[in-house]
């Protein structure tokens, strides 16, 4: 993909001028969404260089960082004007220096991004995510992750690997985790709802039915990472006011965002020993997720 950016920006520049007609309409999407697009691709270009230079002298993962910082609050920043994009965060205790697990909710566009903003930006912390091996397909993102030491996952890959991840924190280091493994959206939810079924887990598919705004967790990754580093802060991040916005057509419909993207956070100090069995962390993370599901309920009514 990398070659093809400086091409890329060309079509998308192109796309810009023909949207400046938009300017005359009163929410001037198709001005908003390729100047969007136009300072991504530009973003990603410049990232791609600065990457090759810093290959060039072996720098290692703290300049990738502040780069990866630098390239996320570009967006965020751009995303404030050009789309109406506000994030208000609600804080319900310190963030600590030592190394932390952070459990994220999955859902809406752009929450992930933001979340690992608030992390490098707001609590100075170097993030080490887990993710998906597709989002490689983005040159930069593939880049910048790799070389700070985040951690990509395939269908086959083994829990142990998130686990290794999690040994390895230092301080003012987050593993990121989002034990949804994909966004959530309604159609998601029911079809894990029925595949829960299938497997014959009806314990596990009737607490699915009482979690609607949530998709039931994944629980192999956050046991291997809560068992592998016992010490670690477990922080829980929840979001709502986007989650409306489940395709293109409907985040088209949106511009400009009228609704702020809410975010909050708490520390879990009810985690159950880490010698504990996998069965008990995996009753707690269901039981967060349910007080993520009440979060986010409340957030809408």
């Amino acid at each position: 993909m990398a070659p093809l950016m400086p091409a890329l920006v060309v079509v998308i520049g192109a796309l810009w001028i023909l949207s400046l007609p938009s300017l005359l309409s009163p929410r001037r999407r198709a001005i908003r969404v390729t100047t969007m697009a136009l300072v991504y691709v530009i973003g990603e270009t410049v990232t791609i260089i600065c990457c090759f230079g810093l290959w060039l002298v072996r720098a290692g993962p703290g300049p990738h960082a502040r780069l990866l910082k630098a390239f996320l609050g570009a967006l965020i920043g751009l995303a404030k004007p050009v789309f109406g994009f506000r994030l208000h965060v609600g804080e319900e205790d310190r963030f600590g220096t030592g190394p932390a697990i952070v459990l994220a909710r999955h859902a809406g566009p752009g929450a992930s991004f933001a979340l690992v903003h608030l992390l490098m930006a707001r609590y100075d912390r170097r993030p080490h995510v887990v993710l998906k091996e597709q989002l490689r397909w983005d040159p930069a993102i593939d880049l910048l992750l790799t070389r700070i030491g985040c951690t990509w996952i395939a269908r086959d890959t083994e829990a142990s690997v998130v686990g290794e991840a999690a040994r390895d924190l230092e301080d003012r280091e987050a593993l990121v985790l989002f034990p949804e493994g994909a966004d959530w959206t309604p159609l998601r939810h029911i079809a894990a709802v029925a595949r829960l079924r299938r497997k014959g887990l009806l314990k596990e598919a009737r607490a699915a039915l009482r979690m609607p705004h949530v998709l039931p967790p994944r629980p192999a990754g956050t046991v291997a990472a809560l068992q592998a580093n016992p010490s670690a802060d477990v922080l829980v991040f929840t979001h709502a006011g986007h989650d409306e916005l489940l395709d293109a057509g409907k985040a088209w419909a949106a511009l400009p965002l009228s609704e702020p993207l809410e975010m909050a956070w708490w520390r879990a100090d009810d985690v159950p020993s880490r010698h504990s069995s996998a069965d008990d962390i995996e009753g707690w993370l269901t039981d967060t997720w349910e007080r993520i599901d009440s979060w986010v309920s409340a957030r809408e009514d």
